[in-house]
This record gives structure tokens, sequence and C-alpha cells, in this order.
């Protein structure tokens, strides 16, 4: 646990000196898909922002950037980048397993933990006494190049709730497997989660055709060594503190 705090101070001290690291997943056949295309395989872009935080860098800069989604028929990775690429944080989900891997790569140590496929991911929340309501109205929008409606996700029967956009044009039937999403039939085009009380407002900026190598669904990457889901959780944490 203490070399985990460690790290995150270390990003903190040498943000403005460190590239960081990148993440190279390859990929072919690119294209930008076009509007309204369902499609198979291929990567959604989504923007992230924070309303109600502030702009200055010495608050926000580690925060999460950017989501990207890549899906193969039933494969799924979903990847957050920290600032400045400094970080990252994936939930893997492969069609030759029965577990889910979540995965931590900062700066040069890499990290996995499985979990069974009845677990929530820790940062949507969990998935338990969800309930689901469709807008029964004709309102539309375009997110990301695609109609989408909106939904209503209620938690234990009571007051609170999310709304979401989602459409069912891309072909994806259940891409945010162990969330409060899971069984929205098509892609989440825009939300609101929060987490340790920062709101991230993620929306869908581009959906791009392109085939991935089987590499980028292994599950545990080669070079990961296993820790704890606590230990994990402790250090994006720290960071969005």
């Amino acid at each position: 646990m203490k070399n985990f705090k460690k790290c995150a101070v270390y990003i903190a001290a040498v943000i403005m000196l460190f590239c960081g690291f990148s993440c190279q997943f390859f990929s072919s056949d690119k294209k930008a898909a076009e509007p309204g295309e369902i499609l198979s395989e291929g990567t959604i872009i989504y923007s992230i922002s924070y309303p109600g935080e502030s702009s200055s860098p010495g608050k926000s800069f580690l925060y999460p950037s950017n989501m990207t989604l890549f899906f193969s028929g039933e494969n799924i990775r979903t990847s957050f980048k920290g600032g400045m690429n400094l970080y990252g944080l994936d939930f893997l989900h492969s069609a030759e397993c029965d577990s889910f891997f979540t995965l931590l790569n900062v700066l040069d140590r890499k990290f996995f933990v499985p979990s069974e496929r009845s677990e929530a991911i820790f940062l949507f929340g969990s998935d338990d006494n969800v309930t689901i309501e469709y807008d029964d109205s004709d309102a539309m929008r375009n997110i990301g190049g695609y109609e989408s409606r909106k939904a209503y996700i209620y938690h234990d029967n009571n007051d609170a709730f999310m709304s979401v956009w989602f459409t069912d044009e891309v072909g994806v039937e259940k891409p945010f497997p162990n969330t409060p999403f899971s069984n929205i039939p098509g892609i989440i085009t825009e939300f609101t989660l929060n987490y340790e009380n920062v709101n991230f407002h993620v929306k869908a900026k581009r959906v791009i055709r392109e085939s991935h190598s089987d590499e980028l669904f292994v599950v545990p990457p080669p070079g990961y060594s296993r820790t704890t889901l606590e230990e994990i959780e402790e250090l994006i944490a720290s960071l969005m503190r």
C-alpha cells in the first residue's frame, strides 16, 4: 500500500517533467465509421469533462482525460488515460475467460486484478438492484454520429437516478458489462458518473471502424503483476482527491 501511495506522490512531483508512457495497440483498416454504420469491431473515443470542477491544472491535471472503448465480437476493453498519459486504467472482458480484469499501468509499473463476472467495476458503481426506464418521448440526439435516445437508471428503487443516452445502431449489444449500464441494449453515447465526489461527464466523440489484434484482449497481459483491487482503488482514489 505504501508503494502505491509513493507512486501517486511521484506522479504529482514529476508531472511537468515527464511525458509518461504510451500504450500501443496494433490495429488495421482504420477508418471513421459512416453515420449510423453498424459495426461488429471497432473503437469508440469519448471525451471526459468535469462539470463544477476547477479548470486549474493544480486541481484536475491527474483526472482521466479520455475514455476509449475497443470492441471485437464479445471482447471488450474500456480504457481511461490519466492527465498527460501518466497512468492508464483498463477494464478488460475477454470472450475466452470467465473473469474480467482490472489493469493499471502507472509509469514503469503494471498491475492486474481478476474479478468474477458477477462483480461490478468499481469506477462505475454497483450494478445490483438497478431499474432501467426508457424515455418514451420521441426526443433523439445525434451523438458521435449516431442517433441516441434517453434512459434513466435507478438504484435500489429509490429516487436517485442517472440519465444516459444510448444507441442500438452500432451493432454491439452489451458493451458495458459489470456496470449499471449492462442491460441497456446498445452503446452508451453520453453519461455522467460520480467517483470520489467528482463528476465525470463522458460523451462519445467519434466511432472508428477498425480491426484489432488479439493481443489487445489477452488476459492477463504480458508484463503485468498481480495485486489486489483494494490497492488499485487506493491509488486511483488518491489521484482524484
